[in-house]
């Protein structure tokens, strides 16, 4: 019998409490062997200063494959660059491209294939 692929996605905490609370969640859903987790980025990028930081501790702490959200909004387009530069160097295989309208998201897509061949592409404008 096929096994159903499982993933889990994650809110960036903000505080020790709630750093502590991911780590127990984290924990127990591993246990449930996940393809591989994501981590939300929050509403118009108000977290995503800590999205790198949560994809990192998912990633090296509990060993689980962490795809972090990541979309155009929240940041400007050398930010974006740099954020895809830093989560490459974290090891992550996965990205999990978000965006309002489709055209836009095809536009993001595009250039995070392009930054993976090419280290000076950038976000192209919505």
């Amino acid at each position: 019998m096929t096994q159903v692929p499982v993933s889990f996605e994650f809110y960036p905490p903000k505080t020790d409490e709630q750093r502590a609370q991911l780590d127990r969640t984290a924990a127990k859903l591993k246990t449930q062997s996940p393809d591989y987790v994501s981590c939300t980025f929050g509403a118009g990028g108000s977290t995503l200063s800590y999205t790198p930081e949560t994809v990192e501790r998912l990633h090296h702490t509990h060993g689980l494959d962490a795809a972090p959200h990541i979309s155009c909004v929240g940041g400007t387009r050398a930010e974006l660059g740099e954020l895809l530069q830093r989560y490459r160097s974290m090891g992550c295989r996965r990205i999990v491209a978000r965006w309002r309208r489709f055209t836009a998201a095809v536009r993001l897509v595009l250039a995070i294939g392009l930054r993976s061949r090419h280290s000076d592409a950038a976000c192209p404008r919505p």
